[in-house]
């Protein structure tokens, strides 16, 4: 999973109310109690890019972890007829597989199936 680089990254959830959260991302350690509603939400602090992976910790009552988590560039594509070139088809698109020590990179294509 990608988080968004340079931009602060909200992680939310439900717990208990009242019941004390901790996230922990890296270095970043937030803590918050759940409302009355039995929300929570943190925002962790703006991060650079990595291709290092990292786990990131949320726990409560019970816990959970989350692996092989980073920081990058996050792009949603959607369209029509505007997004129905595929990469596959580009002719740079066999080098940009190949390339490495480029960080990450993900082709990722869902088919329209009405």
């Amino acid at each position: 999973m990608v988080l968004q680089r340079n931009q602060p990254v909200a992680i939310w959830g439900h717990a208990l109310a009242g019941e004390k959260v901790t996230v922990i991302f890296g270095k970043q350690v937030k803590k918050i109690p759940a409302d009355t509603s039995a929300k929570w939400i943190v925002h962790l602090d703006n991060m650079p890019a990595s291709d290092k992976p990292v786990t990131i910790t949320i726990s409560g009552s019970s816990a959970i972890k989350l692996n092989n988590m980073l920081v990058g560039e996050v792009w949603v594509c959607a369209g029509q007829s505007n997004m129905e070139f595929m990469m596959a088809k580009s002719s740079r698109f066999a080098d940009a597989k190949r390339s490495k020590g480029r960080g990450c990179r993900s082709f990722w294509e869902q088919p329209f199936d009405p």
